[in-house]
């Protein structure tokens, strides 16, 4: 894995959050419409065998976190399992200026584990014109949770490394069209 400069982090991290291309951004491709959320469940469900995870697997992610990526600074709230279902939302801010919210949900379903996620400017205008981003979970060993996404590269993996009681590991591998890998990694840490 090679580092990347600030810049291009920042490229990446644009163009990931805010679906918005921009300029000579490297990243931005000419591409069919996205598969919506469910019909990417629907391919892969008859994937190979889900990993062997249940929503209280990611129980500890309840609370209040804090990261930084570059200039953004990152608030994130995750609410307990319950029904099915696990909630959470960020908020992405730059000095005093609201630049990105996300709302997240990690799903478990017949076909495993699933997450789901969308990004809405700060008045709510969805990002993702097709619906949500869909990542199933491919890999867990109780500390590390890794999803793919099954219809896309950006992002093509998701990974959550648990780093303690108090710190967890955010990990992105964005493939370009000339198959070349970005990553975007931050630690949160949970909110005191």
């Amino acid at each position: 894995m090679n580092p990347i400069s600030s810049a291009f982090r920042m490229a990446v991290a644009t163009f990931l959050l805010f679906g918005v291309p921009s300029g000579n951004n490297p990243l931005v491709q000419s591409a069919a419409p996205a598969q919506s959320a469910a019909a990417a469940q629907d391919n892969t469900a008859a994937s190979a065998s889900k990993p062997q995870a249940t929503l209280a697997d990611f129980s500890w992610l309840t609370g209040r976190w804090e990261g930084k990526l570059d200039r953004l600074d990152i608030e994130l709230v995750w609410l307990a399992p319950k029904s099915g279902v696990m909630q959470g939302t960020a908020r992405f801010t730059d000095g005093d200026k609201t630049v990105l919210l996300e709302l997240f949900t990690i799903r478990e379903t017949p076909e495993g584990i699933g997450f789901y996620l969308r990004h809405f400017s700060p008045d709510l205008v969805p990002r993702e014109k097709e619906g949500p981003l869909y990542l199933k979970l491919d890999k867990a060993d109780g500390k590390r949770f890794e999803f793919l996404n099954p219809t896309s590269t950006r992002p093509k993996t998701f990974i959550l490394t648990r780093d303690g009681s108090d710190s967890y590991i955010t990990h992105l591998d964005i493939i370009d069209d000339s198959g070349k890998t970005s990553v975007i990694e931050l630690t949160n840490h949970r909110a005191k």
